[in-house]
């Protein structure tokens, strides 16, 4: 993550959770940003990375799914590799199968 410090990033805006996950990320570990450009599509922002405007940070799956007609490369974060929790909703007034009864304390 020391390394991001230096390149041009393409980001979202700060509007967007994934954003600002990385920045607090960047901030503890006291790595300065550069972000050269936002935009609000990850298409484009592939798109932007591929003409040579930057790096960016998106998620995994995303980019690995483009990676093949896009010409980039994934490179792993580490130290510190930005985390993001996630919530499970429900309601609970409905049937829920067994899988989803294992992934939370459904009252039965």
């Amino acid at each position: 993550m020391q390394d991001l410090g230096e390149p041009p990033l393409v980001f979202m805006p700060v509007e967007y959770c994934p954003r600002n996950i990385v920045e607090a990320e960047c901030a503890k570990a006291q790595i300065k940003t550069q972000v050269v450009l936002e935009m609000t599509s990850h298409e484009r922002i592939l798109h932007a990375v591929a003409e040579g405007a930057g790096l960016t940070i998106l998620p995994e799956l995303y980019v690995r799914l483009r990676l093949a007609r896009s010409g980039l490369r994934i490179i792993g974060l580490c130290d510190p590799v930005p985390r993001h929790s996630v919530g499970w909703a429900y309601r609970s007034n409905r049937y829920h199968n067994i899988a989803a009864r294992e992934l939370t304390p459904i009252a039965h």
